[in-house]
């Protein structure tokens, strides 16, 4: 590594600095987005050397798991990026998250085609593998994260995308209702309408009438899953199968790992309070944070759902409460699969295309799906 390749680095560095610094309106914020993905896509592919040099020492968390290189790229500058989360800032904090959700995240998949359409009473986007597909496919039903405050069918496109496309499946992902205008149960109502309504009307989704339809999403929603999959137990129509990516279990945030990895790694304690304020509408007694419906983990019985595949992240502070609902099902009887990226982050499906690691751990995720919902 030369100094003057260094020196270019930290250049770019320094001008993404000066990008966050300008933003200090939203007219301003929409002229920068452009440039400020190209930059940060740019950084990403410098050599490792100077990545090292950038990033800084490798971090390595209390279980001996060592921080991928270019996700701690993606550390340093989220600490450089800041989303206002005040109610009065609300608007602008989403304008934000929108944005930074697909500064790192994948292209369009090859051979899917993507319609919008709507889902009981809420706007879904519908992505199809090409090809005939006489009897229909498997499906999917995805709900984005975003700490049932952000997030929306774009923030999530490229990776409903890329899982439609490796798992051969079609993938409906699901517009629901967001706090604090929609606070607890409403997005989770509209995600059991949504189920019901799949269910029933599978053609018109081209899935097919004999074909497993999973349920499934990233943290907040994959949170909405485990929700709807307890409230359809037993039900004549109900999920096959829970696809359950980095998912928030536990409100108590009572794990080590919240204390762990709580600052400095994405995801951090001050956003999860907000959001939880703005979910629960400022009501945060305990018997609130163990409703089963926010915190699928203290739910009384875990008996008779549908299997499951968990995929956490060794550097998120939702890592220990999505090991313990894994465990939670699998010590119910449910078949239970775990997979955990022991080097990345929370959030990282939204870095796949930039983070080689986490386009794998994608990669391997929509592997997981079309086998569950052939085999």
């Amino acid at each position: 590594m030369t100094s003057n390749s260094l020196a270019k680095a930290r250049t770019l560095v320094s001008h993404f600095d000066a990008f966050r610094k300008k933003a200090a309106n939203d007219r301003v914020q929409a002229g920068l987005a452009v440039a400020e993905e190209r930059l940060a896509r740019r950084l990403m592919t410098l050599p490792e050397p100077v990545l090292r040099r950038l990033a800084g020492r490798p971090f390595i968390n209390g279980e001996g798991a060592v921080l991928d290189l270019h996700t701690q790229l993606v550390v340093r500058l989220s600490r450089i990026r800041k989303t206002a989360m005040s109610a009065e800032e609300l608007g602008a904090a989403r304008r934000r998250f929108d944005h930074l959700a697909g500064v790192l995240a994948l292209g369009p998949a090859a051979g899917i085609t993507v319609r919008d359409t709507t889902l009981g009473d809420r706007a879904a986007r519908v992505y199809t593998p090409s090809g005939a597909h006489r009897e229909g496919l498997p499906g999917l039903l995805y709900m984005h994260g975003g700490g049932f405050v952000f997030g929306n069918l774009d923030t999530h496109d490229s990776i409903c995308q890329a899982l439609a496309a490796r798992a051969q499946v079609v993938v409906v992902s699901l517009d629901y209702r967001l706090a604090p205008e929609h606070p607890l149960p409403a997005g989770l109502d509209d995600v059991i309408r949504a189920l019901d309504e799949l269910l029933l009307d599978r053609a018109r989704f081209g899935i097919g009438a004999r074909a497993r339809v999973a349920i499934g999403g990233d943290s907040a929603g994959a949170n909405l899953a485990t929700g709807a999959c307890l409230a359809r137990r037993g039900h004549a129509r109900s999920a096959d199968f829970q696809l359950l990516v980095y998912p928030s279990a536990d409100a108590t945030r009572a794990a080590a790992s919240h204390a762990e990895l709580g600052q400095g790694f994405v995801l951090t304690t001050d956003a999860m309070s907000e959001c939880l304020r703005h979910y629960l509408a400022g009501d945060l007694r305990h018997e609130r944070l163990v409703d089963p419906r926010l915190s699928p983990l203290h739910a009384p019985d875990h008996r008779d759902l549908p299997p499951a595949h968990v995929l956490t992240a060794g550097f998120d502070p939702l890592r220990d409460e999505g090991r313990s609902y894994a465990q939670k099902l699998a010590a119910a009887g449910v078949p239970t699969t775990h997979v955990e990226a022991s080097s990345l982050v929370h959030g990282f499906l939204n870095i796949a295309g930039a983070v080689p690691a986490a386009r794998r751990a994608l990669d391997e995720l929509g592997s997981a799906l079309g086998r569950a919902l052939r085999d």
